[in-house]
C-alpha cells in the first residue's frame, strides 16, 4: 500500500510537471507573440505618425495663419468701428448744420421777397409822384376832367363831405320824424284808453262815429 501510494504521488508530480512544462511553453509563446504584435503596433504606429506628421504640420500651419487672420480682422474691425463712429458723428453733425442752414436760407428768402415787395410798392410809389410832377406841370393830363391826382382826390374827399352831410341831414331828419311819432303813440295809447273806461261806465249815447282800434269798434260820442 505505501508503495502503491507512493506511485500515484509520482505520477501526479510527473503530470504536474508536464502541465507547467506545457504552461511555461505556452506562457512563453504567449508573450513571443504579445511581444510581436506589440512590436508590430508600434511600428504601425511609427508608420501612420509619419504619414501624418506632414498633415500635422499642415495643421499647425494653418491654425497659425488663422490666428494671424483673426488679429488682422480684429485689428481692421476695430478701425472700421472707430471709423464708422465718426462717420456717424460727422453725419450727424453736417445734418444738424444742413437743418440750421436750411432754416437761414428760409428766412432769408422770407426777407428778400418781403423786400421785394416793399421794393415794388416804393417804385410804385415814386413812379406815381413822378407821373404827378408830369400833371402837375400840364405836360399831361391825369383824367379828362382831373389834371392831377391832387384835383382827383379833392373833388372825392368834396364828395364825400357832401354826402356826410346830407347823411347827418337826414339822420336829423329822422329823429325829429321819431320823436313825432313817439308823441303820437302816446296820445294813441290814452285815447285807446279813455275809449276803455267809456265802454266799461257805460254812460256815453251812440253816435254815427265808429272808432276802429285793434280789429275792436268803439262807439264816440
Amino acid at each position: 500500500a505505501g508503495i502503491l501510494g507512493f506511485k500515484d504521488t509520482h505520477k501526479q508530480l510527473e503530470d504536474a510537471s508536464k502541465q507547467t512544462t506545457m504552461l511555461n511553453a505556452l506562457k512563453s509563446q504567449t508573450l513571443e507573440e504579445i511581444s510581436e504584435m506589440v512590436q508590430k503596433i508600434a511600428l504601425t504606429l511609427e508608420e501612420k505618425k509619419k504619414l501624418l506628421q506632414p498633415k500635422v504640420n499642415d495643421l499647425k500651419q494653418a491654425r497659425r495663419k488663422f490666428q494671424e487672420l483673426v488679429e488682422r480682422h480684429n485689428n481692421k474691425k476695430s478701425r472700421y468701428d472707430k471709423l464708422a463712429n465718426k462717420l456717424v458723428n460727422d453725419n450727424n453733425k453736417m445734418e444738424s448744420e444742413c437743418s440750421r442752414l436750411e432754416a437761414l436760407w428760409l428766412e432769408k428768402e422770407r426777407n428778400y421777397h418781403m423786400l421785394l415787395a416793399l421794393d415794388e410798392m416804393v417804385s410804385s410809389k415814386l413812379d406815381t409822384v413822378t407821373m404827378e410832377d408830369t400833371w402837375r406841370s400840364g405836360e399831361e393830363s391825369f383824367l379828362p376832367d382831373f389834371a392831377c391826382l391832387k384835383d382827383f382826390y379833392e373833388s372825392k374827399i368834396t364828395q364825400q363831405q357832401g354826402l356826410s352831410i346830407e347823411l347827418r341831414k337826414q339822420r336829423s331828419s329822422l329823429s325829429e320824424t321819431e320823436a313825432s311819432s313817439s308823441y303820437q303813440k302816446v296820445m294813441f295809447s290814452n285815447l285807446k284808453e279813455l275809449l276803455h273806461l267809456k265802454l266799461k261806465s257805460g254812460c256815453e249815447a251812440v253816435s254815427d262815429d265808429v272808432v276802429v282800434f285793434d280789429d275792436m269798434s268803439y262807439n264816440t260820442q
